[in-house]
């Protein structure tokens, strides 16, 4: 799912991403007091903060198994760095993805370097070429001008 900062996403929406059934979600939201916002008839979307700090939680939760007391814990004292390290990871990823194209590039440089070097040597081997073949017929033209 591409998250739109503007748009509101439905629990189902939302779970589906996470990969978790909605009534975790809801436990998540209740226990963790996630602000949501609430339709008309009182149904509860999520915005890309909400979905960027559950993803966060999930991470903590289900990757690094922290307890939810722990989570709790850190949501409570320290909102702030706690979405910070979510930031943190997304540039960590977003660096990953850029070291591993710069790398990709480098081997294309490399690669093209080779290529025109190995191109070079061949022109130059042609041209001289050229130039022998040229002056092995001009000398044949000569001799056969004035009978050598």
């Amino acid at each position: 799912m591409d998250i739109n900062q503007e748009r509101l996403y439905t629990p189902k929406e939302v779970a589906e991403h996470l990969d978790i059934t909605p009534d975790l979600l809801r436990k998540w939201v209740e226990e963790f007091n996630i602000h949501t916002e609430k339709t008309e008839k009182g149904h509860r979307r999520y915005t890309k903060v909400n979905i960027e700090l559950l993803m966060q939680i999930r991470q903590k939760l289900q990757v690094e198994s922290w307890s939810w007391k722990q989570v709790g814990r850190c949501l409570k004292g320290e909102k702030e760095e706690f979405m910070q390290s979510v930031n943190t990871n997304k540039i960590e990823e977003q660096l990953n993805i850029i070291l591993a194209k710069l790398e990709q590039h480098e081997l294309f440089n490399r690669t093209l370097l080779q290529r025109l070097e190995q191109s070079e040597r061949i022109h130059h081997e042609f041209l001289n070429y050229v130039r022998k073949n040229r002056l092995m017929s001009f000398l044949n033209w000569i001799k056969r001008k004035y009978k050598l």
